[in-house]
């Protein structure tokens, strides 16, 4: 007997069927997080992420040497006009066993001037039920 062929996509159909049903939830971590895991412990599956940026005019004051060696990557997830110039300075995961902890600690390893914009998925209270994803043929 032939193993069953994996979805390219990471969802697998039931023996039989040709869709799968995911929550929204599910479909997030598998088209947005796809294999990352938890800075803390390594575990899956993430439930937060956590991007941090700083000003310019923050970074300058922190690391002044960084800056103009280029050490730093411009974000280009904020309009400048509106916002100024922010520089990427990471993007960290955590599990739902380690989300309290990783909150916490991003204050703390932080400087005090620094974005963190945390994504938490999509909202339990979400609209959308159930996502229909094709699956391989042959399944």
């Amino acid at each position: 007997m032939e193993p069953t062929p994996k979805n390219p996509y990471g969802s697998e159909a039931p023996p039989g069927k040709l869709f799968t049903l995911e929550t929204p939830q599910e479909m997030h971590r598998r088209l947005v997080w796809r294999s990352k895991t938890c800075m803390l412990c390594g575990g899956r599956p993430v439930v937060i992420a956590a991007t941090v940026h700083i000003q310019d005019i923050d970074l300058a004051k922190t690391d002044p040497a960084g800056l103009a060696a280029g050490a730093y990557r411009r974000s280009t997830q904020f309009d400048e006009k509106v916002t100024g110039v922010r520089f990427f300075l990471g993007q960290h995961f955590a599990c739902s066993h380690c989300q309290k902890a990783f909150e916490q600690g991003l204050a703390h390893h932080y400087p005090p001037a620094t974005i963190v914009l945390f994504d938490r998925g999509v909202s339990a209270n979400a609209k959308t039920a159930i996502v229909v994803v094709p699956a391989m043929p042959g399944g």
